[in-house]
Protein backbone atom coordinates (compact mmCIF):
# COMPACT_ATOMS: atom_id res chain seq x y z
CA UNK A 1 0.00 0.00 0.00
CA UNK A 2 1.06 3.80 -0.71
CA UNK A 3 2.91 5.38 2.16
CA UNK A 4 0.99 8.40 0.99
CA UNK A 5 -2.29 6.59 1.77
CA UNK A 6 -0.56 6.29 5.52
CA UNK A 7 0.45 9.48 5.39
CA UNK A 8 -2.97 10.89 5.05
CA UNK A 9 -4.65 8.38 7.61
CA UNK A 10 -2.68 9.98 10.39
CA UNK A 11 -3.04 13.86 9.27
CA UNK A 12 -7.19 12.62 9.36
CA UNK A 13 -6.66 11.15 12.97
CA UNK A 14 -4.92 14.52 14.41
CA UNK A 15 -7.05 16.74 12.96
CA UNK A 16 -9.91 14.22 14.20
CA UNK A 17 -8.06 14.86 17.76
CA UNK A 18 -7.91 18.61 17.62
CA UNK A 19 -11.59 19.11 16.49
CA UNK A 20 -12.63 16.78 19.47
CA UNK A 21 -10.34 18.47 21.94
CA UNK A 22 -11.00 21.69 20.47
CA UNK A 23 -14.37 21.81 20.13
CA UNK A 24 -15.75 19.22 23.35
CA UNK A 25 -19.47 19.16 21.36
CA UNK A 26 -20.72 19.21 17.73
CA UNK A 27 -23.23 21.91 17.72
CA UNK A 28 -26.62 21.38 16.29
CA UNK A 29 -28.49 21.74 13.26
CA UNK A 30 -30.29 24.35 13.20
CA UNK A 31 -34.57 23.75 13.18
CA UNK A 32 -37.33 25.42 12.68
CA UNK A 33 -38.20 25.04 16.48
CA UNK A 34 -35.14 26.84 17.65
CA UNK A 35 -34.21 29.41 15.01
CA UNK A 36 -30.71 28.03 15.45
CA UNK A 37 -30.02 30.37 18.34
CA UNK A 38 -31.81 29.22 21.22
CA UNK A 39 -34.59 31.35 20.40
CA UNK A 40 -38.02 30.09 19.07
CA UNK A 41 -38.51 30.94 15.55
CA UNK A 42 -41.75 31.42 13.92
CA UNK A 43 -42.21 29.67 10.51
CA UNK A 44 -44.20 31.81 7.81
CA UNK A 45 -47.26 30.89 6.95
CA UNK A 46 -46.60 30.30 2.93
CA UNK A 47 -43.31 28.77 1.38
CA UNK A 48 -43.04 31.83 -1.31
CA UNK A 49 -40.60 34.10 1.48
CA UNK A 50 -41.92 37.30 3.59
CA UNK A 51 -42.63 40.38 2.91
CA UNK A 52 -41.08 43.42 5.46
CA UNK A 53 -43.55 45.79 6.85
CA UNK A 54 -42.97 49.01 8.07
CA UNK A 55 -44.41 49.33 11.86
CA UNK A 56 -46.76 52.43 10.46
CA UNK A 57 -48.42 49.73 8.13
CA UNK A 58 -49.43 47.59 10.31
CA UNK A 59 -53.23 48.14 12.18
CA UNK A 60 -54.59 46.11 14.98
CA UNK A 61 -58.36 45.84 15.21
CA UNK A 62 -59.18 47.44 18.44
CA UNK A 63 -61.43 44.01 19.35
CA UNK A 64 -57.99 42.10 19.16
CA UNK A 65 -56.27 44.45 21.73
CA UNK A 66 -59.52 44.27 24.42
CA UNK A 67 -59.20 40.33 23.93
CA UNK A 68 -55.44 40.48 25.02
CA UNK A 69 -55.91 43.11 27.42
CA UNK A 70 -58.82 41.47 29.31
CA UNK A 71 -56.95 37.78 29.62
CA UNK A 72 -53.63 39.09 31.23
CA UNK A 73 -53.51 35.34 32.68
CA UNK A 74 -52.79 33.83 29.49
CA UNK A 75 -49.35 35.59 29.24
CA UNK A 76 -48.12 33.61 32.03
CA UNK A 77 -47.24 30.46 30.55
CA UNK A 78 -43.28 30.60 31.03
CA UNK A 79 -42.11 27.25 32.00
CA UNK A 80 -41.45 26.95 35.65
CA UNK A 81 -38.17 26.94 36.69
CA UNK A 82 -36.39 25.84 40.32
CA UNK A 83 -34.57 28.40 42.61
CA UNK A 84 -32.10 27.98 44.28
CA UNK A 85 -33.20 28.20 47.71
CA UNK A 86 -35.68 25.52 49.48
CA UNK A 87 -39.01 25.21 48.14
CA UNK A 88 -42.07 22.95 49.88
CA UNK A 89 -42.11 19.84 48.16
CA UNK A 90 -45.05 18.89 46.40
CA UNK A 91 -47.44 16.51 47.55
CA UNK A 92 -45.99 13.35 45.53
CA UNK A 93 -42.51 13.03 46.39
CA UNK A 94 -39.61 12.55 45.07
CA UNK A 95 -39.73 15.94 44.60
CA UNK A 96 -40.04 16.81 40.86
CA UNK A 97 -40.56 19.70 39.04
CA UNK A 98 -41.37 19.94 35.24
CA UNK A 99 -38.37 21.42 33.03
CA UNK A 100 -38.55 22.76 29.46
CA UNK A 101 -37.13 20.65 26.82
CA UNK A 102 -35.19 22.65 24.63
CA UNK A 103 -31.53 22.60 25.57
CA UNK A 104 -29.19 23.01 22.35
CA UNK A 105 -25.83 21.52 22.52
CA UNK A 106 -22.82 23.59 23.02
CA UNK A 107 -19.21 23.95 23.61
CA UNK A 108 -17.80 23.66 27.33
CA UNK A 109 -16.22 27.20 27.11
CA UNK A 110 -19.64 28.54 25.57
CA UNK A 111 -21.36 26.87 28.19
CA UNK A 112 -18.98 28.33 30.81
CA UNK A 113 -18.71 32.02 29.67
CA UNK A 114 -22.56 31.79 29.53
CA UNK A 115 -23.25 30.40 33.41
CA UNK A 116 -20.69 32.93 34.58
CA UNK A 117 -22.19 36.19 32.91
CA UNK A 118 -25.51 34.68 34.38
CA UNK A 119 -23.87 34.67 38.04
CA UNK A 120 -21.96 37.79 37.94
CA UNK A 121 -25.64 39.40 37.19
CA UNK A 122 -27.77 37.21 39.50
CA UNK A 123 -25.34 35.11 41.76
CA UNK A 124 -28.75 33.15 43.03
CA UNK A 125 -29.74 31.39 39.64
CA UNK A 126 -26.68 30.10 39.24
CA UNK A 127 -27.74 27.54 41.93
CA UNK A 128 -30.51 26.62 39.93
CA UNK A 129 -30.31 23.59 37.72
CA UNK A 130 -29.29 24.36 33.69
CA UNK A 131 -32.58 25.04 31.97
CA UNK A 132 -33.30 26.70 28.75
CA UNK A 133 -35.59 29.86 29.51
CA UNK A 134 -37.39 29.94 26.39
CA UNK A 135 -40.94 28.89 25.54
CA UNK A 136 -41.12 25.16 23.59
CA UNK A 137 -44.10 23.84 21.99
CA UNK A 138 -46.37 21.30 24.13
CA UNK A 139 -45.28 18.19 22.33
CA UNK A 140 -41.65 18.99 22.33
CA UNK A 141 -39.97 16.16 24.84
CA UNK A 142 -38.54 17.58 28.35
CA UNK A 143 -37.56 16.30 31.47
CA UNK A 144 -38.56 16.30 35.18
CA UNK A 145 -35.75 16.67 38.00
CA UNK A 146 -35.90 14.87 41.22
CA UNK A 147 -34.47 16.38 44.03
CA UNK A 148 -31.97 13.86 46.07
CA UNK A 149 -30.76 14.69 49.57
CA UNK A 150 -26.66 13.25 50.14
CA UNK A 151 -24.32 12.51 52.82
CA UNK A 152 -20.89 11.69 52.31
CA UNK A 153 -17.47 11.09 53.52
CA UNK A 154 -15.54 11.80 50.10
CA UNK A 155 -13.04 14.88 50.06
CA UNK A 156 -14.19 17.68 48.33
CA UNK A 157 -12.40 17.93 44.91
CA UNK A 158 -11.24 21.30 43.22
CA UNK A 159 -11.27 19.80 39.49
CA UNK A 160 -8.65 18.13 37.42
CA UNK A 161 -8.30 21.04 34.60
CA UNK A 162 -8.78 20.58 30.80
CA UNK A 163 -4.84 19.15 30.83
CA UNK A 164 -5.71 16.77 33.62
CA UNK A 165 -9.41 15.32 31.66
CA UNK A 166 -7.43 14.90 28.11
CA UNK A 167 -3.87 14.27 28.40
CA UNK A 168 -4.63 10.29 28.14
CA UNK A 169 -6.22 11.58 25.03
CA UNK A 170 -3.43 13.72 23.71
CA UNK A 171 -0.66 10.83 24.80
CA UNK A 172 -2.64 8.20 23.08
CA UNK A 173 -3.03 10.02 20.03
CA UNK A 174 0.39 11.45 19.69
CA UNK A 175 1.76 7.60 20.77
CA UNK A 176 0.02 6.30 17.68
CA UNK A 177 1.91 8.83 15.33
CA UNK A 178 5.45 8.41 16.51
CA UNK A 179 5.28 4.97 16.74
CA UNK A 180 4.02 5.45 12.78
CA UNK A 181 6.87 7.43 12.44
CA UNK A 182 9.41 4.73 13.83
CA UNK A 183 7.90 1.97 11.49
CA UNK A 184 8.05 4.28 8.44
CA UNK A 185 11.62 4.50 9.34
CA UNK A 186 12.17 1.07 9.49
CA UNK A 187 10.30 0.15 6.44
CA UNK A 188 7.46 -1.31 8.14
CA UNK A 189 4.87 0.97 7.13
CA UNK A 190 1.28 -1.14 6.87
CA UNK A 191 2.65 -2.35 10.30
CA UNK A 192 2.73 1.17 11.44
CA UNK A 193 0.00 2.81 9.17
CA UNK A 194 -2.57 -0.11 11.38
CA UNK A 195 -0.77 0.70 14.74
CA UNK A 196 -1.45 4.56 14.19
CA UNK A 197 -4.92 4.25 13.37
CA UNK A 198 -5.75 2.38 16.46
CA UNK A 199 -3.82 4.32 18.97
CA UNK A 200 -5.72 7.23 17.06
CA UNK A 201 -8.95 5.82 17.49
CA UNK A 202 -8.62 4.59 20.97
CA UNK A 203 -7.41 8.28 21.22
CA UNK A 204 -10.92 9.91 20.23
CA UNK A 205 -12.82 7.33 22.30
CA UNK A 206 -10.85 8.32 25.38
CA UNK A 207 -11.13 12.18 24.57
CA UNK A 208 -14.53 12.14 24.21
CA UNK A 209 -15.04 10.73 27.64
CA UNK A 210 -12.78 13.70 28.28
CA UNK A 211 -14.78 16.13 27.08
CA UNK A 212 -17.83 14.87 29.11
CA UNK A 213 -15.94 14.85 31.96
CA UNK A 214 -14.39 18.52 31.20
CA UNK A 215 -17.80 19.46 30.74
CA UNK A 216 -19.47 18.75 33.90
CA UNK A 217 -16.73 20.07 35.73
CA UNK A 218 -16.76 23.38 33.89
CA UNK A 219 -20.75 23.34 34.93
CA UNK A 220 -20.33 22.68 38.27
CA UNK A 221 -17.61 25.42 38.81
CA UNK A 222 -19.63 27.90 36.95
CA UNK A 223 -22.56 27.52 39.08
CA UNK A 224 -20.58 26.88 42.41
CA UNK A 225 -21.64 23.01 42.99
CA UNK A 226 -19.58 20.89 45.09
CA UNK A 227 -17.60 18.25 43.44
CA UNK A 228 -16.41 14.88 45.46
CA UNK A 229 -12.98 12.95 45.03
CA UNK A 230 -12.29 9.34 45.75
CA UNK A 231 -10.29 10.54 48.62
CA UNK A 232 -10.89 10.15 52.73
CA UNK A 233 -12.97 13.19 54.01
CA UNK A 234 -15.57 14.20 56.25
CA UNK A 235 -19.09 13.64 57.10
CA UNK A 236 -21.15 16.47 55.14
CA UNK A 237 -24.63 16.66 54.05
CA UNK A 238 -26.29 18.55 50.78
CA UNK A 239 -29.22 18.49 48.26
CA UNK A 240 -28.59 17.55 44.68
CA UNK A 241 -30.48 17.70 41.49
CA UNK A 242 -30.69 15.20 38.97
CA UNK A 243 -33.03 15.20 35.49
CA UNK A 244 -35.22 12.34 34.79
CA UNK A 245 -35.91 12.57 30.76
CA UNK A 246 -39.79 12.20 29.61
CA UNK A 247 -37.92 9.63 27.24
CA UNK A 248 -36.71 7.66 29.96
CA UNK A 249 -37.50 4.26 30.19
CA UNK A 250 -37.85 1.81 33.16
CA UNK A 251 -34.59 0.39 34.64
CA UNK A 252 -32.40 2.65 32.20
CA UNK A 253 -30.00 4.89 33.38
CA UNK A 254 -29.39 6.95 30.41
CA UNK A 255 -26.55 8.86 29.60
CA UNK A 256 -24.62 9.99 26.44
CA UNK A 257 -23.92 7.20 24.01
CA UNK A 258 -20.81 7.00 21.63
CA UNK A 259 -22.42 4.72 19.37
CA UNK A 260 -24.93 7.55 18.83
CA UNK A 261 -21.66 10.23 18.30
CA UNK A 262 -23.11 12.08 21.85
CA UNK A 263 -20.30 13.91 22.58
CA UNK A 264 -22.80 16.73 25.16
CA UNK A 265 -24.91 15.16 27.98
CA UNK A 266 -28.93 16.73 27.72
CA UNK A 267 -31.27 16.49 30.39
CA UNK A 268 -33.88 16.27 27.66
CA UNK A 269 -31.77 12.68 26.62
CA UNK A 270 -30.16 11.39 29.75
CA UNK A 271 -30.01 11.35 33.32
CA UNK A 272 -27.74 14.04 34.45
CA UNK A 273 -26.44 14.92 37.99
CA UNK A 274 -27.40 19.49 37.75
CA UNK A 275 -26.15 20.50 40.70
CA UNK A 276 -24.72 19.34 43.88
CA UNK A 277 -25.55 22.00 46.94
CA UNK A 278 -23.36 21.41 50.26
CA UNK A 279 -25.52 22.15 53.31
CA UNK A 280 -24.73 22.46 57.24
CA UNK A 281 -25.90 20.58 59.09
CA UNK A 282 -28.62 21.78 60.68
CA UNK A 283 -29.96 23.29 57.83
CA UNK A 284 -30.13 19.74 55.92
CA UNK A 285 -32.27 18.02 58.67
CA UNK A 286 -34.79 20.90 58.79
CA UNK A 287 -34.71 20.44 55.01
CA UNK A 288 -35.28 16.93 55.62
CA UNK A 289 -38.14 17.07 58.30
CA UNK A 290 -39.66 19.59 56.03
CA UNK A 291 -40.04 17.06 53.12
CA UNK A 292 -40.58 14.44 55.47
CA UNK A 293 -43.81 16.46 56.42
CA UNK A 294 -44.85 17.06 53.29
CA UNK A 295 -44.82 13.43 51.72
CA UNK A 296 -47.78 11.35 51.57
CA UNK A 297 -46.53 8.61 53.68
CA UNK A 298 -43.50 10.36 55.99
CA UNK A 299 -41.16 7.88 54.62
CA UNK A 300 -37.39 8.08 53.00
CA UNK A 301 -35.32 5.31 50.86
CA UNK A 302 -31.79 5.43 51.53
CA UNK A 303 -29.08 4.04 48.97
CA UNK A 304 -25.62 2.84 49.55
CA UNK A 305 -23.62 2.17 46.15
CA UNK A 306 -21.30 -0.04 45.58
CA UNK A 307 -17.12 -0.83 44.46
CA UNK A 308 -16.32 1.68 41.58
CA UNK A 309 -19.03 4.22 41.63
CA UNK A 310 -18.93 8.01 41.34
CA UNK A 311 -20.36 10.22 43.18
CA UNK A 312 -22.51 11.05 40.30
CA UNK A 313 -23.20 7.59 39.41
CA UNK A 314 -24.44 7.35 43.08
CA UNK A 315 -26.73 10.16 42.58
CA UNK A 316 -28.09 9.31 39.24
CA UNK A 317 -28.88 5.68 40.13
CA UNK A 318 -30.48 7.35 43.12
CA UNK A 319 -32.89 9.15 41.59
CA UNK A 320 -33.65 6.79 38.95
CA UNK A 321 -34.53 4.10 41.25
CA UNK A 322 -36.93 6.42 43.22
CA UNK A 323 -38.29 7.49 39.79
CA UNK A 324 -38.92 4.14 38.42
CA UNK A 325 -40.34 3.27 42.09
CA UNK A 326 -42.72 6.32 42.20
CA UNK A 327 -41.11 6.73 45.77
CA UNK A 328 -43.53 9.08 47.12
CA UNK A 329 -41.09 9.70 50.35
CA UNK A 330 -37.38 11.29 50.23
CA UNK A 331 -35.04 9.87 48.53
CA UNK A 332 -31.20 10.03 49.93
CA UNK A 333 -28.26 7.54 49.22
CA UNK A 334 -24.73 7.44 51.24
CA UNK A 335 -21.76 7.74 49.09
CA UNK A 336 -18.54 6.73 50.90
CA UNK A 337 -14.99 7.19 49.08
CA UNK A 338 -15.27 4.54 46.23
CA UNK A 339 -12.32 5.02 43.69
CA UNK A 340 -14.81 4.90 40.74
CA UNK A 341 -12.09 2.94 39.06
CA UNK A 342 -12.47 -0.50 37.14
CA UNK A 343 -8.92 -1.43 39.06
CA UNK A 344 -9.71 0.29 42.60
CA UNK A 345 -10.94 -2.52 44.36
CA UNK A 346 -8.17 -3.39 47.27
CA UNK A 347 -8.80 0.56 48.13
CA UNK A 348 -12.68 0.42 47.96
CA UNK A 349 -12.77 -2.84 49.98
CA UNK A 350 -10.50 -0.78 52.71
CA UNK A 351 -12.71 2.39 52.16
CA UNK A 352 -15.63 0.46 52.65
CA UNK A 353 -14.89 -0.59 56.46
CA UNK A 354 -13.12 3.06 56.97
CA UNK A 355 -16.42 4.43 56.41
CA UNK A 356 -18.63 2.13 58.55
CA UNK A 357 -18.33 5.07 61.48
CA UNK A 358 -19.58 7.99 59.37
CA UNK A 359 -22.57 5.62 57.80
CA UNK A 360 -23.60 4.58 61.47
CA UNK A 361 -23.64 8.27 62.38
CA UNK A 362 -25.56 9.26 59.28
CA UNK A 363 -28.10 6.45 59.53
CA UNK A 364 -28.60 7.62 63.46
CA UNK A 365 -28.91 11.07 62.61
CA UNK A 366 -31.90 10.11 60.02
CA UNK A 367 -33.50 7.79 62.19
CA UNK A 368 -33.61 10.26 65.23
CA UNK A 369 -33.74 13.82 63.41
CA UNK A 370 -36.06 13.03 60.25
CA UNK A 371 -39.13 12.49 62.04
CA UNK A 372 -40.13 9.91 59.50
CA UNK A 373 -42.52 7.20 60.13
CA UNK A 374 -40.41 4.76 58.03
CA UNK A 375 -36.59 4.39 56.96
CA UNK A 376 -36.07 1.75 53.76
CA UNK A 377 -32.36 0.54 53.24
CA UNK A 378 -31.28 -0.10 49.47
CA UNK A 379 -27.38 -1.59 49.07
CA UNK A 380 -25.56 -2.41 46.56
CA UNK A 381 -22.76 -4.90 45.89
CA UNK A 382 -19.70 -3.52 48.21
CA UNK A 383 -22.41 -1.45 50.09
CA UNK A 384 -23.57 -4.04 52.11
CA UNK A 385 -20.40 -4.49 53.75
CA UNK A 386 -20.77 -0.85 54.92
CA UNK A 387 -24.01 -1.07 55.66
CA UNK A 388 -23.89 -4.53 57.29
CA UNK A 389 -21.17 -3.60 59.58
CA UNK A 390 -23.09 0.01 60.13
CA UNK A 391 -26.86 -2.21 61.07
CA UNK A 392 -24.64 -5.06 63.20
CA UNK A 393 -23.47 -1.75 65.72
CA UNK A 394 -26.56 0.04 65.94
CA UNK A 395 -28.51 -3.45 66.41
CA UNK A 396 -26.05 -4.60 69.05
CA UNK A 397 -26.19 -1.21 70.97
CA UNK A 398 -29.75 -1.13 70.98
CA UNK A 399 -31.64 -1.07 74.65
CA UNK A 400 -34.94 -2.04 73.20
CA UNK A 401 -36.21 -4.55 70.72
CA UNK A 402 -36.96 -1.21 68.28
CA UNK A 403 -37.27 -1.78 64.66
CA UNK A 404 -35.19 1.44 63.48
CA UNK A 405 -35.93 0.33 59.66
CA UNK A 406 -38.48 -0.51 57.44
CA UNK A 407 -37.53 -2.59 54.54
CA UNK A 408 -33.73 -3.38 54.07
CA UNK A 409 -32.98 -4.55 50.51
CA UNK A 410 -29.33 -6.31 50.00
CA UNK A 411 -28.67 -6.62 46.45
CA UNK A 412 -25.89 -8.48 44.90
CA UNK A 413 -23.98 -8.60 48.58
CA UNK A 414 -19.78 -8.89 48.13
CA UNK A 415 -19.54 -9.46 51.56
CA UNK A 416 -18.02 -13.21 53.01
CA UNK A 417 -20.89 -15.76 52.65
CA UNK A 418 -20.60 -17.11 56.22
CA UNK A 419 -19.42 -14.30 57.86
CA UNK A 420 -22.95 -12.50 56.60
CA UNK A 421 -24.35 -15.66 57.98
CA UNK A 422 -23.54 -16.02 61.28
CA UNK A 423 -22.45 -12.54 61.98
CA UNK A 424 -23.98 -9.53 60.27
CA UNK A 425 -27.82 -11.08 59.16
CA UNK A 426 -28.98 -11.78 62.30
CA UNK A 427 -28.39 -8.68 63.76
CA UNK A 428 -29.74 -6.69 60.49
CA UNK A 429 -32.88 -9.03 60.85
CA UNK A 430 -32.99 -7.66 64.48
CA UNK A 431 -33.38 -3.75 63.47
CA UNK A 432 -35.41 -3.58 60.60
CA UNK A 433 -38.81 -4.88 59.62
CA UNK A 434 -38.07 -7.01 56.83
CA UNK A 435 -35.17 -8.23 55.18
CA UNK A 436 -35.05 -8.82 51.54
CA UNK A 437 -31.51 -10.38 50.03
CA UNK A 438 -31.27 -10.58 45.90
CA UNK A 439 -28.83 -13.25 44.37
CA UNK A 440 -27.47 -14.64 41.26
CA UNK A 441 -25.75 -17.70 39.64
CA UNK A 442 -24.55 -15.10 36.89
CA UNK A 443 -22.96 -12.37 39.11
CA UNK A 444 -19.74 -12.42 36.84
CA UNK A 445 -18.53 -9.59 39.62
CA UNK A 446 -18.84 -11.35 42.51
CA UNK A 447 -17.46 -14.29 40.95
CA UNK A 448 -14.05 -12.07 40.28
CA UNK A 449 -14.82 -11.02 43.79
CA UNK A 450 -14.57 -14.70 45.63
CA UNK A 451 -11.32 -15.65 43.15
CA UNK A 452 -9.89 -12.21 45.33
CA UNK A 453 -10.88 -12.84 48.67
CA UNK A 454 -10.98 -16.37 48.52
CA UNK A 455 -14.28 -17.72 49.61
CA UNK A 456 -17.90 -17.36 48.18
CA UNK A 457 -19.81 -13.92 48.71
CA UNK A 458 -23.62 -13.82 49.90
CA UNK A 459 -25.14 -12.52 46.74
CA UNK A 460 -23.41 -15.73 44.98
CA UNK A 461 -25.62 -18.75 44.80
CA UNK A 462 -22.41 -20.99 44.48
CA UNK A 463 -21.81 -23.02 45.71
CA UNK A 464 -24.69 -22.88 48.16
CA UNK A 465 -27.46 -20.11 48.43
CA UNK A 466 -27.14 -18.06 51.80
CA UNK A 467 -30.33 -18.90 53.49
CA UNK A 468 -30.78 -17.17 57.02
CA UNK A 469 -33.82 -16.98 59.05
CA UNK A 470 -36.09 -13.60 58.47
CA UNK A 471 -34.42 -12.79 55.38
CA UNK A 472 -36.39 -13.83 52.31
CA UNK A 473 -33.31 -14.65 49.97
CA UNK A 474 -34.63 -14.80 46.43
CA UNK A 475 -32.46 -16.04 43.52
CA UNK A 476 -32.64 -14.04 40.68
CA UNK A 477 -30.46 -16.20 38.12
CA UNK A 478 -33.56 -16.73 35.82
CA UNK A 479 -34.41 -13.32 35.04
CA UNK A 480 -31.02 -11.77 34.76
CA UNK A 481 -29.82 -11.55 31.45
CA UNK A 482 -27.47 -8.56 31.69
CA UNK A 483 -23.68 -9.07 30.64
CA UNK A 484 -22.49 -8.78 34.09
CA UNK A 485 -25.20 -9.80 36.16
CA UNK A 486 -24.20 -7.38 38.87
CA UNK A 487 -26.38 -4.26 38.57
CA UNK A 488 -30.16 -6.05 38.58
CA UNK A 489 -31.28 -4.55 41.67
CA UNK A 490 -31.17 -1.17 39.00
CA UNK A 491 -31.65 -2.05 35.53
CA UNK A 492 -34.42 -5.14 35.66
CA UNK A 493 -37.75 -4.55 34.96
CA UNK A 494 -39.29 -7.68 37.37
CA UNK A 495 -36.38 -6.89 40.24
CA UNK A 496 -37.61 -3.23 39.89
CA UNK A 497 -41.03 -4.23 40.14
CA UNK A 498 -40.81 -6.74 43.23
CA UNK A 499 -38.75 -3.51 45.31
CA UNK A 500 -41.92 -1.99 44.24
CA UNK A 501 -44.15 -4.27 45.81
CA UNK A 502 -41.83 -4.17 49.32
CA UNK A 503 -42.19 -0.42 49.57
CA UNK A 504 -45.61 -0.21 48.29
CA UNK A 505 -47.33 -2.95 49.52
CA UNK A 506 -45.41 -4.86 52.30
CA UNK A 507 -45.96 -8.47 52.19
CA UNK A 508 -43.62 -11.77 52.51
CA UNK A 509 -41.98 -13.32 49.72
CA UNK A 510 -44.41 -16.28 50.31
CA UNK A 511 -47.27 -13.73 49.73
CA UNK A 512 -45.52 -12.71 45.87
CA UNK A 513 -47.33 -14.75 43.70
CA UNK A 514 -44.79 -14.09 40.68
CA UNK A 515 -42.16 -16.17 42.91
CA UNK A 516 -42.05 -19.76 43.56
CA UNK A 517 -40.53 -21.37 46.18
CA UNK A 518 -37.25 -23.86 46.70
CA UNK A 519 -36.44 -26.24 49.27
CA UNK A 520 -32.70 -26.04 49.67
CA UNK A 521 -30.06 -27.85 51.99
CA UNK A 522 -30.37 -24.84 54.26
CA UNK A 523 -33.96 -23.54 54.16
CA UNK A 524 -36.38 -22.43 51.41
CA UNK A 525 -35.66 -19.76 49.31
CA UNK A 526 -37.39 -18.07 46.19
CA UNK A 527 -36.98 -17.60 42.77
CA UNK A 528 -39.07 -15.97 39.99
CA UNK A 529 -41.75 -17.71 37.88
CA UNK A 530 -40.77 -18.12 34.54
CA UNK A 531 -43.82 -16.90 32.77
CA UNK A 532 -43.53 -13.75 34.90
CA UNK A 533 -47.23 -13.11 34.84
CA UNK A 534 -47.08 -11.95 38.65
CA UNK A 535 -44.75 -9.36 37.73
CA UNK A 536 -46.34 -8.12 34.55
CA UNK A 537 -49.38 -7.29 37.22
CA UNK A 538 -46.79 -5.89 39.52
CA UNK A 539 -45.16 -3.98 36.45
CA UNK A 540 -47.92 -1.99 35.49
CA UNK A 541 -48.08 0.60 38.53
CA UNK A 542 -44.47 0.81 37.74
CA UNK A 543 -44.65 1.72 34.17
CA UNK A 544 -44.80 5.35 33.11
Amino acid sequence: MDRRIFAAWSVFGCLMAMLILGCGAAPEEQTAEDGGDGVEATAPAEDHGVVAVEPAEVEVPREKIAAVEAAPEEMSAAPMMMRSTAEPAPTASPRMMRAPASMGARTPIEMAAEEAEAAMAAPNAAMAPMMAAESVPDDTPGYEVVEVLYGTDRELASGAGIVGHFYPAIGLAFGGLALFGLMWKYQMVRVGGVLAIVAVALGLFVARDAGLDYQKELRALASGSAMFSGGRGELQFGACHVSIPEVHEVGQLEAPSILKLELTERPEKHVVLLDVLSKEEEAFFADLREMVAQSPRREILIFVHGYNVSFEDAARRTAQMAYDLKFTGVPMFYSWPSQADLFGYATDRDNSLWTVSHLKEFLLKVAQQSDAQSINLIAHSMGNRAMGAALEEIAAEMKEETKLFNQVVLAAPDVDAQVFKEEIAPQIVRASNQVTLYASANDLALLASKNVNGYPRAGDVRPEIVIVPGVDTIDVSAIDTSLIGHAYYGDNDSIICDIFTLLHQPQPAAHRQWLRSVSGPGGMYWVFEPSGAGVANAGGAVSR
